[in-house]
């Protein structure tokens, strides 16, 4: 873990290759250490989403612009294992978006994926729109992840994917879920319902 003492902030983005920065990852959240990790780019993203599916076994809630990249939320890694997680019994999944648009939803697999997925069928999924409000750090629009209360991931930098994450800080997750359950009441916040689109 000698890896992580080096970096102090999000400049600090680990240069390893990106197999051991993912067993690294993976050793952390096994042991559900409290410890902040930095990353940025697509391929740390991929990594740092693909851990915490792995490892959520309750609920994750996502923030993000419109789960339409393909660079990330499209990407295969993310997709199945965002699968993975939907098939665990008892899963749920909340995603709160700042905009949506129906047709460009339809060409992307991430939203196919959760349509036919169990949680879906099962009512364990919600999806709302924002309809352009964003969540903010000072004057940077920030999108987040996070599980079971204790992981996640905050993007600081929507354009270089800039983030801190740990997998074991619940003052943290609890933090980002009560500015979930504030977006959830916003006047201007709408209900997707995939069955409009796929049906």
């Amino acid at each position: 873990m000698r890896i992580f003492k080096k970096m102090a902030n999000l400049n600090d983005i680990p240069t390893i290759p990106l197999r051991e920065y993912e067993i690294a990852l993976s050793q952390l959240a096994a042991r559900r250490e409290s410890h902040v990790f930095y990353n940025e780019g697509n391929e740390h993203a991929l990594i740092v989403f693909k851990t915490i599916f792995d490892n959520a076994k309750r609920e994750v809630f996502i923030v993000a612009r419109d789960l339409t990249n393909a660079e990330v939320s499209n990407a295969l890694q993310y997709v199945e294992s965002l699968r993975a997680f939907l098939e665990r019994d008892g899963a749920k999944l909340n995603i709160m978006l700042t905009s949506f648009n129906n047709a460009g939803a339809a060409q992307k697999p991430i939203f196919k994926t959760i349509y036919e997925s169990t949680a879906y069928k099962k009512g364990n999924v919600r999806i709302y729109n924002l309809n352009g409000k964003k969540f903010q750090e000072g004057d940077a629009v920030v999108h987040f992840c996070f599980a079971d209360s204790q992981m996640y991931r905050i993007e600081t930098d929507t354009e270089l994917r800039k983030a801190r994450g740990n997998f074991n800080d619940s003052n943290t997750a609890n933090s980002l879920l009560e500015n979930f359950r504030i977006g959830e009441k916003l006047s201007t916040t709408t209900e997707i319902n995939l069955s409009e689109i796929f049906n």
